[in-house]
């Protein structure tokens, strides 16, 4: 009997195409130009009338018509063996991106009408030569083999290849479906994510590589939108052929907050978290429930508590990113074939690094939306401050602008700042839950003999990672005693820089100016009702004498772990110490709130004018006499003058620096009202209405709530120097704070207290 004879289907092509879209088409025809070498990469759609050519134009290498020692086949030969993997361009400068020997034919056909596939390749090599493939099937062949294209060799001059080498495939035949999509957005699209990587590595070496559609030149860029939250590495353990083998995977998270999250997450270039190897793959979904047990299982042992996946898996969704893992396209397995798989844009599960590599990515997230779920309550108690907190940091902007008129003062304990500040700190002490901090990098500790070992940068046991109470904490070696001494000393320092720090808010001629008060140290507020006039302590080293007699002690305590010696106190000597810290606050409390409380003064708005318009003549009178001198006139007259105009702005200046302008958001009935002054302490306060119609519409938008605390505070600082809006100042202004702070309040945490 004869042997039998193996034929590959016509069929498999439709098979084939179902692997890919149209957009994922344009993706695997632009590949394959840069595994080539190309440095340009241009697409071009002509309609004509009815029908349409697709162009994928090149400066690659283009096809060697010449046979290699190797396979004893040329670059055409190659191109046509379908599922055999050969790289074309072995040994070039092009990137690796995969040799399936199927992407480029499964586009073309799939971009083709599928009853009359009709595709050419024009190509010029090295050697000079240029070539064209005719490739038109019957759409009644039974098998591929039956079917050759031709080839043909061209003279240079005929040739469409332009560059040194290259190569230019066009589809003439174009799918009629293709053309009703909407393809100018979808192709586009979808060219940005996949090649973004590539390119943006390729750029900061110094290389170039460009991808041009429509004519348009395409900008690329791995920026994330949403909160920062963390690019960390971490090495993996995988079995290749029974030998035990390591691998690497960055990740790197960013997290879209707010109540609006599919908005954001619609006007965002990246949407999810996506699975890269030089370019995108696909999407990558946590859904594989084996994995999901097995990394709840590590999490809890990690977190000594059973975790309850129901509680907060669903805040994975709001995470937008990059899982990258180059050697998911590099990792051959026994078969010779990739992680990837064989549509470039999924990865196998049977492959040897699949698994490993997706417990550890599955880990990695998995722990930070666990973590993130913790803070809950105390981000809801922190979301009732975040109003004036916008406002603050967007008065620290303007602040700056008119500081040389009058100046905006920030009463933090009024505005919330502080205990904002102390939200954030306790009890989350996971420096904002970032993954450098969270769970750190990790990376291979290769020995001599070539075994190695997977070593944590970072060792989460003995991190400060604490969520709860810290005598939750099962790291913490200090003894309760310690602890609570700490906490009677930090409630003493406390005070003492609160009674600072009210003396200067109190003392008419020292404002807490907003841009100065950024530098002092954080203030916690004060009770309710308490405003000393004075403190019995110069300073808190004269309070902490008073009960330790020196601050040896308090240093000793302090380096305890640190040098390994016991310096402990007793029960009796701990209890002892607090009591006396206490007694000594408690002392002090009583002595600065019997003082009387120094009175405010009060100014009206017409007056508070009358003194900024004196204070604008005179800096334009004292200008004047400048001039005068400058240009020669030197007479004693015009020098008193001068030096009499200098007196009086001097003092109006003194009066300008007593009188006081606050902010806050806060309630107004009337809820047309955007924004009112009012008297207030020793000066005035601007109350931005939150009962506004606007403002109710735009509350849930942080960015869009600063740009309109802004605009409220800028007209109400206009109306406190004129007594009146002018339209031509109002719409200067604002005009002014876009160009100078629109892109840096974009690029602020706007809910920071720093």
């Amino acid at each position: 009997m004869k042997n039998i004879k193996i034929r590959t289907g016509a069929n498999i092509q439709a098979v084939l195409q179902s692997t890919v879209n149209f957009p994922q088409a344009f993706t695997e025809l632009a590949k394959n130009s840069l595994q080539n070498g190309a440095t340009k990469c241009e697409m071009d759609i002509l309609q004509l009338n009815d029908s349409a050519i697709i162009k994928i134009i090149d400066n690659g290498r283009g096809f060697d018509h010449i046979k290699d020692a190797e396979t004893n086949m040329n670059d055409f030969e190659k191109y046509f063996t379908f599922g055999n993997s050969y790289d074309l361009n072995a040994g070039g400068s092009g990137p690796k991106l995969g040799a399936m020997g199927l992407g480029g034919k499964i586009s073309n056909d799939k971009l083709s009408k599928s009853n009359s596939v009709k595709w050419q390749i024009h190509t010029k090599n090295k050697h000079g030569k240029c070539f064209v493939v005719d490739y038109n099937p019957p759409s009644d062949v039974e098998f591929l083999d039956d079917y050759s294209p031709s080839l043909r060799e061209i003279p240079a001059e005929l040739s469409e290849i332009k560059t040194e080498t290259g190569t230019e495939v066009r589809i003439l035949n174009v799918n009629s479906e293709f053309l009703k999509s909407d393809y100018k957005k979808q192709v586009k699209h979808e060219l940005l994510k996949f090649f973004a990587h590539l390119v943006v590595s390729y750029q900061k070496q110094k290389k170039m590589l460009e991808i041009v559609f429509l004519g348009e030149k395409l900008t690329f860029s791995v920026d994330l939108s949403g909160e920062y939250r963390g690019i960390i590495t971490r090495a993996f353990e995988y079995t290749l052929d029974g030998e035990k083998k390591y691998s690497m995977l960055q990740l790197k998270l960013n997290e879209i907050k707010g109540r609006r999250i599919r908005r954001q997450k619609r006007n965002s270039m990246i949407k999810t978290i996506e699975l890269i190897s030089d370019v995108k793959i696909s999407d990558f979904h946590l859904n594989n429930n084996e994995i999901i047990e097995k990394t709840l299982e590590r999490l809890s042992k990690e977190e000594n508590t059973e975790i309850d996946n129901s509680k907060f898996l669903g805040h994975i969704h709001n995470f937008i990113g990059y899982v990258e893992c180059v050697d998911l396209s590099r990792v051959l397995d026994e078969n010779g074939m990739p992680a990837k798989d064989l549509s470039h844009h999924g990865i196998r599960m049977d492959h040897p690094i699949t698994i490993p590599f997706l417990e550890e990515a599955y880990y990695v997230i998995i722990k930070l939306a666990y973590h993130i779920s913790l803070i809950g309550v105390r981000k809801s108690k922190r979301k009732k401050l975040n109003k004036n907190i916008i406002a603050y940091n967007v008065a620290k902007l303007i602040a700056k602008d008119f500081e040389d008129g009058l100046e905006l003062f920030s009463d933090k304990k009024m505005l919330g700042i502080n205990k904002a500040k102390s939200l954030d700190s306790t009890p989350q002490k996971t420096k904002d839950l970032l993954l450098e901090d969270l769970i750190g990098s990790s990376f291979p500790d290769i020995k001599e003999d070539g075994t190695f070992k997977i070593k944590e940068e970072l060792d989460v046991s003995s991190n400060e990672i604490v969520v709860g109470n810290e005598s939750d904490n099962e790291t913490s070696t200090e003894s309760d005693d310690i602890r609570n001494m700490k906490k009677v000393i930090e409630g003493a320092i406390s005070t003492i820089e609160d009674i600072s720090k009210d003396l200067d808010s109190d003392n008419e001629n020292q404002p807490s100016k907003i841009i100065n008060d950024d530098l002092k140290p954080e203030k916690k507020p004060l009770p309710d009702g308490f405003r000393p006039q004075r403190t019995p302590f110069e300073s808190i080293t004269d309070l902490v004498k008073s009960v330790f007699g020196n601050s040896k002690k308090i240093k000793s305590e302090e380096s305890k772990q640190s040098d390994g010696t016991d310096n402990v106190p007793t029960d009796e000597t701990s209890s002892s110490s607090n009591q006396s810290i206490t007694n000594s606050v408690e002392k002090t409390k009583s002595n600065v709130s019997e003082s009387k409380k120094a009175p405010y003064t009060k100014v009206t708005l017409d007056v508070y004018s009358d003194i900024l318009k004196n204070k604008s003549k005179l800096v334009q009178e004292i200008k004047s006499y400048e001039d005068l001198i400058a240009n020669g006139d030197v007479s004693e007259q015009i020098k008193t003058e001068l030096e009499n105009l200098k007196t009086e702005y001097k003092s109006v200046a003194e009066k300008l620096a007593n009188i006081k302008l606050f902010y806050r958001i806060d309630s107004i009935k009337d809820s047309m009202v955007i924004s009112e002054i009012q008297e207030y302490r020793d000066g005035f306060i601007i109350i931005i209405n939150e009962n506004n119609i606007r403002y109710r519409s735009i509350q849930g938008d942080v960015m869009a709530l600063a740009l309109h605390v802004a605009e409220a505070m800028i007209k109400e600082i206009i109306f406190i120097e004129q007594q009146k809006i002018d339209k031509t100042q109002l719409d200067s202004e604002l005009s002014k704070f876009y160009e100078k702070h629109y892109e840096e309040l974009k690029s602020l945490n706007l809910l920071s207290t720093q």
